[in-house]
């Protein structure tokens, strides 16, 4: 808490939106010292949690197609490709 504390110490009043990794305890410090802020999990560490979980051994498609579903060019094609990974790694 004392890093979000230096924060508003240092003139940083109420930020519209915070992005972290979703540990508990930051998350909790975060709604402490900017209450009713919007949270975001951030991208790199969703990711990096969901191929903790994907067994590395013939995972190269399943990380490119995880990848592709954060860069699609529309929310549509985003959903189509988050389907298509789903049923891949269901298997």
């Amino acid at each position: 808490m004392f890093f979000h504390q230096s924060l508003r110490a240092r003139g940083l009043s109420q930020p519209t939106l915070i992005i972290s990794d979703a540990h508990s305890g930051l998350r909790a410090a975060i709604q402490h010292c900017f209450v009713g802020v919007t949270w975001q999990r951030c991208v790199f560490h969703f990711l990096s949690n969901i191929v903790e979980i994907i067994p590395r051994k013939g995972s190269l498609e399943a990380r490119a197609k995880l990848k592709a579903i954060f860069q699609a060019p529309t929310a549509e094609h985003a959903r189509r490709l988050k389907e298509d990974f789903e049923a891949s790694v269901a298997d």
